[in-house]
Order: C-alpha cells, then sequence, then structure tokens
C-alpha cells in the first residue's frame, strides 16, 4: 500500500480536571488545520501535543465538538479517533480499541464500503460520520508467553503496509523489548536464506528521534532494552525502525514510506 498524504485535518482531544470534582473530567477539543496529514500523522500530531486524537461517545461530546469546529470559522474535513477493524464492521476508537456502542453519528447510508476503515467528519456537513480510505490498524497483544518471530521477504511494503500483512496473517509486527527477544530474532533471522532489511513496529511520535514507542503495545514507550546502531536514530524525519541496514540486527531510523520486508510476531 503506498503512503497517501490526505486532504484532511484533524481535532485532537485533552482532558482536563473539572472544578466541580477531583474525580471527574472535562473534554477540551482542539481543532487543527494548519496542514494536511494521513491517519497516522494525525494520531502522531496529537501525541507530540500531548493530546489525542478525538472521540466522540456521547451527544454532550458532539455538541462540545461543534462548538470548537464552529469558533474556527472554517469548513473542512477532520480525522477523528475510529477506525474499522475489518472484523465484522466493529469500530473502534483508536489506540485504546474501545468498541463504538451507543453513540454514533454516521451521515445516513453510512459506513457504506469495505476498506475505508478510518473515520472523518465534516464532508457532509455538520459533524456526522463518514468512513475513508486508509487503515491504520492495532491490536492488542494480550499475555505474550511464548513469543516467536515470522521474517516476511516475499515482496516490498511501507510501515502500514507491513503493520497490516501481519494482521492478516493473525500477527502483529515484531516488537523487540529484551535481550532475550534480540537473541531470539538474531536466531530467527540467521536461519533466513535471504539477508535483507525489515520493517519492525517502532514509530517516532513526535519527530523529535526522542519519543519512540511500539505501535504493536498500544504506543507502549521503546525504554529499558534499545539495540540502535551506533550514532542512530539520526533523521527526525525517520520515524519508523528497521533492521538489519548495518548487519548484527541493529536498529536504524528509517523514512515510514520505504518499501521494506517485514517481522511479525505471535
Amino acid at each position: 500500500m503506498n503512503v497517501k498524504i490526505l486532504l484532511i485535518v484533524i481535532v485532537c482531544t485533552f482532558l482536563l480536571k473539572s472544578a466541580d470534582s477531583c474525580d471527574r473530567r472535562r473534554k477540551s477539543y482542539h481543532v487543527y488545520y494548519d496542514r494536511y496529514v494521513d491517519f497516522l500523522g494525525a494520531w502522531s500530531a496529537c501525541h507530540s501535543f500531548g493530546q489525542r486524537l478525538a472521540t466522540i461517545t456521547s451527544e454532550d461530546d458532539a455538541r462540545l465538538l461543534k462548538q470548537a469546529i464552529a469558533k474556527t470559522a472554517r469548513t473542512s474535513i477532520f480525522y477523528v479517533a475510529g477506525y474499522d477493524t475489518g472484523y465484522n464492521g466493529k469500530w473502534v476508537w483508536f489506540p485504546s480499541n474501545t468498541e463504538i456502542t451507543g453513540y454514533s453519528n454516521w451521515y445516513t447510508g453510512l459506513p457504506d464500503l469495505h476498506g475505508e476503515r478510518c473515520l472523518e467528519i465534516g464532508r457532509f456537513g455538520g459533524i456526522t460520520w463518514n468512513d475513508i480510505s486508509y487503515s491504520f490498524e492495532i491490536m492488542d497483544p494480550g499475555p505474550n508467553l511464548v513469543k516467536r518471530y515470522y521474517v516476511h521477504y516475499d515482496k516490498h511494503v511501507d510501515f502500514l503496509g507491513a503493520w497490516n500483512a501481519c494482521l492478516r496473517y493473525g500477527q502483529r509486527l515484531a516488537t523487540v523489548t529484551s535481550q532475550e527477544e534480540a537473541n531470539l530474532l538474531q536466531e530467527t533471522l540467521d536461519k533466513v536464506p535471504r539477508k535483507s532489511i525489515y520493517y519492525i513496529a517502532g514509530i517516532d511520535t513526535n519527530g523529535d528521534n526522542k519519543n519512540w514507542v511500539w505501535v504493536s503495545r498500544n504506543n507502549a514507550k521503546v525504554a529499558g532494552y534499545t539495540n540502535w546502531h551506533l550514532g542512530q536514530p539520526d533523521n527526525v524525519y525517520d520515524r519508523c525502525i528497521e533492521v538489519g541496514r548495518y548487519g548484527k540486527w541493529t536498529w536504524n531510523d528509517v523514512n515510514c514510506c520505504t518499501p521494506l520486508y517485514y517481522i511479525c510476531e505471535d
């Protein structure tokens, strides 16, 4: 799948403590329309602002969002955090995987097309929902008692293509969180007849080489164990992690649009 930059702007949310209760929280929406981004870019931008891509879970949320957009005096189309998992039309809020139940605001006849797996608002006026192409899915790994790595080198794909391919196999894009896992990955790769470069599941959320997360593990920070090659990461525009470029399966930062092979795990 080729990564496309879509003509979409984004809505983020920020939770504030309510003045009337220490336990209740008040949602605030922030509308960004300074640049166009794809779904992953929208999620990353919100994350970099200390916010999250917007969810709309009630009529109260919808009214609050409508007011926030009205204040911008701008009519446009915006990403929010919904996506279709691809399993029987199950829509969830990314990245928590909370199923969208109860409140929804789909435009008449929508969602209507298999394969349009992200959620936008504004295309048909107001804040009604529409499904839009460009999937980016997340899977909860659950307990990982025995990890196995699977090396796929049948075709080159970009990062999202690697992510989706692993999901199709019932797996997830690989993480490497300890020396033991690194040893297992090296043993697996040493058995592969083709030496190449492969995607694993790390992403830089802020574009500053400092905030790396594992998207296969609900955005857990890449902390503790790392295996960066000497001098890496070194490019703020290279926001994904590859292994194999410098031998010995050390990590390197790479542009997420680069066609590579990929490694999955179960």
